[in-house]
């Protein structure tokens, strides 16, 4: 996959998702967005650590499982709410990934 350039410095286990006018390119997974970015279904977990503050980096996603994940290292963007974290992990859960435990980050 692709994560855009301006994204920032991003740990592994950030939740990102797909644009829908570049299929595999991401950004991090953001409610106010209108590019696809904002969608639970678009979501993916970012494998690896990242640099994508000045450049557009090529890197490795976990998208569809089936896999096991431990839903405590996984990282969303700032502010967002309890409600928009249970359906993006609701979203990775029809992809095949087992988000453990349940309730991990509300």
């Amino acid at each position: 996959i692709i994560i855009a350039s301006g994204q920032g410095v991003l740990d592994a286990g950030t939740i990102i998702a797909e644009l829908t006018a570049t299929p595999g390119t991401y950004v991090v997974h953001d409610t106010a967005l209108s590019n696809g970015g904002q969608l639970p279904a678009n979501a993916a977990i970012l494998f690896h650590p990242v640099d994508a503050t000045s450049a557009a980096v090529k890197t490795v996603a976990t998208t569809n499982g089936p896999a096991t994940i431990n839903g405590n290292m996984l990282t969303y963007k700032a502010g967002m709410s309890n409600t928009a974290k249970i359906a993006v992990r609701n979203a990775l859960r029809a992809k095949g990934l087992a988000i453990l435990p349940q309730h991990a980050g509300e």
